[in-house]
């Protein structure tokens, strides 16, 4: 019996987004070299929110609320093109997405990251991976960062500091 199994490679980067180099994603995580990720935020007409909570399966951060999508961005991929099939892959769903800013995160327990976040308008229907996401709500901004602050709604550090960055250049 003959095992593929594909290794996926992440470009290095310096804190000005240039490529330096090339590493698998474990080898990424372990040594905690900056590499890419997207965040995504869907919105319905509402303005509300659209949140996934991770997979009690999941390896990092299981049944914690997260961003409505993302993920790591492939060696060679652009930010875009990444943030589009996140999109397609977590929640069935095609939609104009925007780039709405870019910050470092810098976590101890994952790595660092160079994260441009996206938004887009969509009412759904969703057709999320359930083997990857357990469940998916709309919430109000205001009532997510009450939540947040108060301990009531468990979410993953890097959306905690995605969602408070976006706020802060949102002005909410």
């Amino acid at each position: 019996i003959y095992f593929s199994f594909m290794v996926e490679i992440f470009d290095i980067i310096d804190e000005q987004d240039n490529v330096i180099g090339k590493a698998s994603r474990e080898e990424v995580h372990k040594k905690g070299l900056l590499h890419r990720v997207v965040d995504i935020f869907i919105f319905n007409s509402q303005g509300e929110l659209l949140l996934q909570k991770r997979s009690e399966k999941k390896d990092t951060n299981p049944g914690l609320w997260t961003f409505s999508a993302g993920g790591h961005v492939e060696s060679g991929q652009a930010y875009l093109e990444t943030a589009y099939k996140e999109l397609e892959e977590e929640l069935g769903i095609k939609t104009e997405l925007k780039e709405i800013g870019t910050f470092i995160s810098k976590d101890p327990n994952h790595s660092n990251q160079m994260i441009k976040m996206f938004a887009g308008v969509h009412e759904g229907p969703f057709n999320f991976d359930k083997g990857e996401v357990d469940a998916i709500e709309f919430v109000k901004t205001g009532k997510l960062k009450r939540e947040i602050r108060l301990f009531t709604r468990k979410c993953t550090p890097g959306f905690q500091e995605g969602f408070k960055t976006f706020c802060e250049m949102k002005g909410i």
